[in-house]
């Protein structure tokens, strides 16, 4: 496996990971709270 292919593979591994945190976010009714709050705050 090249070094080209190994870094290709680990972008496509960061990208799902990212897409998975986005969703996990998104539905955690904690986390809105906690945005909503924030932006209230500033």
């Amino acid at each position: 496996m090249s070094v080209e292919q190994q870094l290709t593979a680990m972008q496509e591994q960061m990208a799902a990971l990212q897409a998975q945190l986005a969703q996990m976010i998104n539905t955690s009714p904690m986390q809105s709270e906690d945005n909503t709050a924030a932006t209230t705050l500033h």
